[in-house]
């Protein structure tokens, strides 16, 4: 069954095919499962992905949304363009206008435009089987991060390695 899912998410003609995908404003659930398994995934510097929102995250851990729960679990979840880049879940930053792409919203798109072009003619450019490893190694490699014990404040690695 290897494979499932990405034949799923993919569709049996795409798995051979480039797939570049941007996170604009809130990317969240199925949403952010499907733009994920991208070749390259490019983040807007002010937009969040993660499969579930804070909100949702703090109801369910502590059966509340307050504020501080709520806050808590958005810092737990790692959902900013910053975190995911430094966990390599996502490929590049791609900045915004001053004040925020809804303020100037064709020099955000433009600025997107830029950037997935410039990282969509370095995937064109590989071997469909260089293509599929890359692809191989980037999702294993996702899920494996360092962390702190809590205690004593040694680092440990815990995922897939």
């Amino acid at each position: 069954m290897q494979g499932f899912g990405a034949v799923g998410v993919f569709g049996d003609g795409l798995l051979h095919k480039v797939a570049g995908c941007c996170f604009a404003g809130e990317g969240g659930s199925g949403g952010a499962l499907a733009l994920g398994v991208g070749d390259r995934v490019l983040m807007q510097e002010n937009a969040c992905y993660s499969v579930i929102t804070p909100e949702g995250c703090a109801a369910i851990l502590y059966g509340e949304r307050t504020p501080e729960r709520v806050a808590w679990a958005a810092e737990a979840l790692k959902i900013t363009a910053t975190d995911l880049l430094s966990l390599e879940v996502i490929d590049a930053i791609i900045p915004e206008p001053p004040g925020g792409a809804h303020r100037h919203p064709e020099a955000a798109v433009a600025a997107v435009g830029d950037v997935l072009e410039q990282q969509l003619k370095e995937l064109i450019m590989l071997p469909v089987e260089t293509l599929m490893e890359q692809r191989y190694t980037k999702f294993r490699r996702m899920g494996s991060v360092a962390i702190t014990d809590g205690v004593n404040g040694e680092m440990g690695k815990r995922g897939n390695g």
